[in-house]
C-alpha cells in the first residue's frame, strides 16, 4: 500500500513427482518443540517442473511477517508415508 511491499516468511522444497506415497504436511511453531497444522497459513506461489521427475514448490506466509502472532515463528513441511 503506498508504495510499500510486505515481507513474507517464505521456503521452498524439491520433491519427487513419482513418489506419490508421501503425504506433505505444513505445520508451524513459536518454539520449534510443538507443531500445529499451517494448511491455511501458506500459500503455494510457484511450482516449477524440472523435466527431471522432480519439482520445486515455493511457498509463503499467508500473513505478512509483522503480523504474525510473534517474531519467533517456523515452517516446516512434515513428510509422511499415505497407508496403502
Amino acid at each position: 500500500m503506498g508504495g510499500v511491499v510486505d515481507e513474507y516468511l517464505a521456503f521452498s522444497v524439491r520433491k519427487n513427482l513419482a513418489a506419490d506415497d508421501v503425504e506433505m504436511i505444513p505445520q508451524t511453531s513459536t518454539n520449534l518443540v510443538n507443531w500445529d497444522d499451517a494448511s491455511g497459513d501458506l500459500v503455494l506461489i510457484e511450482e516449477t517442473n524440472h523435466g527431471n521427475g522432480s519439482a520445486s514448490l515455493l511457498y509463503r506466509s499467508a500473513l505478512p511477517r509483522d503480523q504474525l502472532p510473534t517474531s519467533s515463528f517456523w515452517y516446516r513441511l512434515h513428510m509422511t508415508l499415505r497407508s496403502k
